[in-house]
């Protein structure tokens, strides 16, 4: 497969490609590893975060609300323990 832009040059699909990339490490960082400053960057504009002008728009949104845990299942540690020791057994 080749990238093959319409009105775009390959230089201009790597900066985008870049910054979408940016994005997705920020989110992560701001919802699996909690990282307060990750979140603060989400919070900012593009432009507050150096973003080329005309390259994305952002929108915000939170949740409604918060999940109720007793609709999830209960994990099952036992199940994690098993796998683990089969993978530890050296035969």
């Amino acid at each position: 497969m080749q990238f093959s832009p319409a009105d775009y040059s390959l230089e201009e699909g790597a900066v985008s490609y870049n910054w979408m990339a940016l994005y997705t490490l920020e989110f992560l960082n701001a919802y699996l590893k909690h990282e307060e400053s990750a979140v603060l960057f989400l919070k900012r504009t593009p432009a507050e975060n150096g973003v080329p002008r005309h390259l994305m728009a952002v929108n915000f949104r939170r949740a409604l609300a918060t999940p109720n845990r007793s609709t999830h299942p209960p994990r099952n540690n036992s199940l994690l323990s098993a796998d683990r020791n089969v993978n530890d057994q050296t035969g």
